[in-house]
């Protein structure tokens, strides 16, 4: 498994999809302390292709998220989260509308395209993997 957080300048991106609970836990608590320590002002959460999963899988991250409110969160901090399970999206929404009622910027997509776009980041390219054959 390759690193699951990408730490660019100003954000971070997470890709929660195809992931089980316990890795889920461990991925968003990993998110919010990279978050805190390096205070990223953009973070995006995709769970995309996750329309198999429990979204009680994915708790840990409003334990993510309020651990990033209680430390502080920088100036124009942003929160996109994406899912293309509605089962999935209606509970990003109920935690994003909990962070904004706490002061957190923070909007759930179902396209990670539209998501990047409201960060105000350019979707980083994935880098190529070479043939194994």
């Amino acid at each position: 498994m390759t690193n699951p957080a990408h730490d660019e300048t100003t954000y971070l991106s997470v890709d929660c999809s195809r992931s089980f609970a316990r890795e889920l836990s461990t991925r968003y608590g990993a998110l919010a302390a990279q978050c805190v320590a390096k205070q990223s002002v953009r973070v995006l959460v995709s769970a995309t292709h996750a329309a198999k999963g429990d979204p009680a899988d994915h708790l840990a991250l409003r334990d993510a998220v309020t651990l990033m409110l209680m430390s502080g969160l920088p100036a124009g901090f942003r929160l996109a989260l994406v899912a293309d399970a509605p089962d999935l999206r209606r509970a990003f929404v109920s935690l994003a509308s909990d962070a904004q009622q706490l002061g957190m910027r923070a909007a759930v997509y179902e396209d990670e395209n539209e998501a990047w776009g409201w960060l105000g980041v350019t979707r980083p390219v994935a880098p190529e993997v070479s043939s194994l054959t």
